[in-house]
């Protein structure tokens, strides 16, 4: 992430089942939390992005990984987050950040990552102390602190 953005990261298999683009219901009261924080900092824009592992012919990942990044933005978007500060975009299997010969690999490639900036800052932004990186934890289903 640049320096005046938070990321949150996604593991698929938590937030979908496989193959699959419907958020799982388990994953409902995490979601519902982000849409209450983004509703209480209005001066954010929110990018949505979705991706997956390298099963399946590459058009296909990348359609499923659109339709992931979408059902995230229309579950936030259902939760009173504006629509209008949310972007969605898939990058496919093309950003993999584990490797795809192994299940847990592949389990990893499957996400959603959701893209905090503020308002006022570019896609690139200026320097600024506004920058975290967290992932979703599998056990709590909580942000935790990447490393």
């Amino acid at each position: 992430p640049k320096r005046d953005q938070m990321a949150l990261r996604m593991p698929g298999h938590i937030v979908f089942a496989v193959d699959r683009a419907e958020v799982a219901p388990r994953f409902g009261p995490v979601l519902d939390s982000l849409a209450q924080s983004l509703i209480a900092y209005p001066d954010t824009v929110v990018e949505v992005v979705g991706f997956a592992d390298a099963s399946g012919s590459v058009a296909h990942n990348q359609l499923l990984s659109e339709d992931r990044a979408a059902a995230v933005a229309a579950y936030l978007a259902g939760r009173s987050v504006r629509a209008s500060r949310l972007s969605v975009s898939g990058r496919g299997e093309r950003e993999p950040i584990a490797s795809n010969d192994t299940p847990e690999g592949r389990a990893l490639n499957r996400r959603v990552e959701v893209i905090l900036r503020p308002l006022n800052a570019s896609a690139d932004g200026p320097p600024g102390p506004w920058r975290r990186d967290t992932e979703v934890s599998q056990a709590t289903m909580a942000p935790a602190p990447l490393r």
